[in-house]
């Protein structure tokens, strides 16, 4: 079977006729020079035979394809993350970089530690990224490229790799970059030429650390090197990429694999001996504030492998806990033992899942599996991280946001993993505990604007008549719903609701609304009275294009995911409608119960014509409704659909 090349230029794809056979005159067509159609066109005349065939037989782990959606608006984060981790590592590009890395043939600027995926608007985090160099042309420290526009360089054509847990790319410098985390920390494992690249450059790598974040927005900082060590640490104040407010977060970079040379900093294009440098608005100078600052270690060349490893913690607390996070986390620099617990927890996360995928194609199960993925990508376990308040509560952040996840991202979760659903149910009531409002959208601990009704009351509603109950306080939960019904913000721009007034006062809130007891958008009056969604193969593939649109940290892939089984939920309430599932049978095992709830399809066509419901058993006996409740998947048992090529309307009593 025909695959792709991951590669982050578009005109790179090698086309797969599957994807032509699944997606059909709907599919983006791709601008390709016309040379590029003509060595591709033998591709497009293999016969499209292949279409349901599988001929290879992989793993769950396998399948999921990080790339997909990393270009053409999707936002994805195709780094390396644990699930809900909160540091997630990448490659940064000067284009469209919301999620870090995109397959935009743009230019690699860093490598940075935190991100987000799948969000609109402004690209978020992708602070402090670090940038290896093989070498200063002329071994002199002013011809090495500090800033970002003069560091920025292309990648080699098919040399992206990206699985869970896992990233790599080489640049056109022929420096390679790997890396893998773990809950509070990256770890980068560089490998630098045997022999310079330029004329007169000796091989003595330098890696910088930038002061920055992807969207420009740092007002104060400071950055330390220690000239013994190597060491370097810092901190920086930013804003939200999507809120109000402003976040602290601090950083310590270690590293191993050859001796320091030396140490110093640098400021806009021009680097230097020093140990610190702070960067602070004072109301009349613009820089250092806002110009490119940081600082850099250079090493001797590397060991006979050529390999520098980097290690960076981060905190939002301080920079002894940065230091303190990466140190404890992976004491010995140890990559391979790093990954491979990393995969080991997305492997555990993805085992409750089993699919009977007999004669369905790759494509597809790609498609399957990659939206399992995406939903645990996001919200991030900040969990320990909190400087606002002091509490024994979890804390998870990065909800991009919940007018997006309550439909199906927050079910998925609380039929795969209800422990962590729990938890971010206890967080979101810990933050109306603490500030007086669940949130309806929050990152980096500032809040989110909001775009209608208030969302947050949904999960809750869902994970409760679903019987979350582990330690949630439902009490201090309702008591938050009724404050979002009844108690009008003073800005209701990032949380709650506005209009109350007329909405208790006529039973509805008009467009033109007179409010005086708040501010806030006067529009989607309608979404904030009332807030509670082509077929998958035509919009959904496995290519870099393969979702419509934004993934909405993981909404689409959780879309996909609830479809493909065959059990849409109707949010906030304990229903889920079925539909046969794109499997002869799937089956979930329930982490907290240990049961197994299966789905089996008697009449099975992987090619489609038999999508129709005919009649349907629910442990043996004859089952007619078109819904199931979440009881289903917490006691387990086997319901069996019988399909057919016609509708058939009795069921749905």
């Amino acid at each position: 079977m025909l695959r792709k090349i991951h590669s982050a230029n578009v005109n790179a794809y090698t086309l797969n006729p599957l994807y032509f056979a699944i997606v059909g005159n709907k599919a983006p067509m791709m601008k390709l020079p016309e040379r590029r159609w003509l060595s591709i066109l033998p591709l497009l005349l293999l016969p499209l035979s292949l279409h349901g065939q599988n001929v290879r037989k992989q793993s769950a782990f396998d399948y999921v394809d990080p790339l997909i959606g990393t270009v053409n608006g999707g936002h994805v984060f195709p780094g390396a993350t644990l699930p809900f981790g909160m540091a997630k590592a990448v490659a940064d590009v000067k284009g469209e970089n919301q999620g870090g890395f995109a397959s935009d043939g743009s230019d690699i600027i860093g490598f940075s530690h935190m991100h987000d995926s799948g969000t609109g608007g402004s690209p978020s985090l992708g602070n402090f990224p670090i940038f290896p160099q093989s070498g200063c042309p002329g071994d002199d420290l002013d011809n090495c490229k500090f800033t970002q526009a003069g560091r920025a360089i292309g990648h080699i054509n098919g040399t992206v790799e990206a699985h869970p847990g896992y990233f790599a790319i080489t640049l056109n410098s022929s420096v390679s970059a790997e890396m893998t985390v773990s809950n509070h920390t990256a770890l980068y494992r560089f490998s630098f030429p045997k022999r310079p690249v330029e004329p007169d450059t000796p091989l003595s790598p330098l890696i910088l650390a930038d002061l920055a974040d992807l969207p420009g927005s740092r007002t104060n900082g400071a950055i330390s090197v220690d000239n013994t060590t190597g060491r370097i640490t810092g901190n920086g104040t930013f804003r939200p990429s999507f809120g109000i407010g402003t976040y602290t977060l601090h950083f310590c970079a270690d590293f191993s694999g050859a001796a320091i040379r030396d140490t110093g900093l640098f400021a806009n294009n021009r680097g230097g001996p020093g140990k610190s440098l702070v960067a602070q608005a004072d109301g009349v100078n613009m820089s250092p504030r806002i110009m490119p600052t940081g600082a850099w270690t250079r090493f001797y060349a590397a060991k006979s492998n050529g390999q520098i490893l980097a290690r960076v913690g981060v905190s939002f607390i301080s920079v002894a806990q940065a230091c303190n996070s990466a140190e404890n986390e992976i004491p010995d620099f140890n990559f391979d033992e790093t990954l491979k617990v990393a995969e080991d927890a997305w492997k555990a996360k993805l085992s409750v899942i089993e699919l009977d995928a007999e004669g369905v194609s790759d494509d597809l199960q790609t498609v399957f599996w990659s939206g399992v993925y995406r939903t645990m990508i996001s919200p991030q376990d900040y969990t320990g991280e909190n400087p606002l308040w002091d509490s024994d509560e979890p804390y998870y952040d990065s909800y991009y946001c919940i007018w997006d996840s309550f439909r199906s991202i927050h079910p998925l979760l609380t039929i795969l993993d209800p422990h962590s659903q729990t938890l971010m149910v206890r967080s979101l009531i810990d933050i109306y505990r603490h500030l007086g409002k669940l949130p309806d959208c929050r990152m980096s601990f500032c809040k989110g604007f909001t775009q209608g009704g208030s969302n947050a009351d949904i999960v809750l509603a869902d994970a409760y008549l679903k019987n979350i109950s582990e330690n949630v306080d439902w009490t201090t939960g309702y008591e938050a719903v009724v404050s979002d019904a009844e108690d009008e913000p003073a800005n209701w721009a990032v949380e709650g609701r506005g209009g109350l007034q007329s909405w208790k006062a006529l039973g509805f809130i008009p467009t033109d609304d007179f409010d005086i007891l708040g501010s806030g958008p006067r529009t989607r009056s309608i979404s904030r009275t009332v807030e509670a969604r082509f077929y998958i193969p035509s919009q959904f593939n496995d290519t870099l294009v393969g979702i419509p649109g934004n993934d909405d940290s993981g909404a689409m892939g959780s879309f996909s995911t609830m479809t493909m089984l065959g059990i849409f939920p109707n949010a906030g309430q304990d229903v889920y409608f079925i539909t046969p599932p794109f499997f002869r049978s799937v089956s979930i095992t329930n982490p907290s119960t240990e049961n197994t709830a299966t789905i089996y399809n008697v009449n099975f066509d992987p090619e489609g014509r038999n999508v129709f419901i005919q009649s349907a058993t629910l442990d043996g006996m004859p089952y007619e409704r078109n819904w199931l409740r979440h009881s289903f998947f917490l006691n387990g048992g086997t319901l069996e659909l019988v399909l057919g090529p016609t509708e058939r309307y009795s069921m749905g009593v």
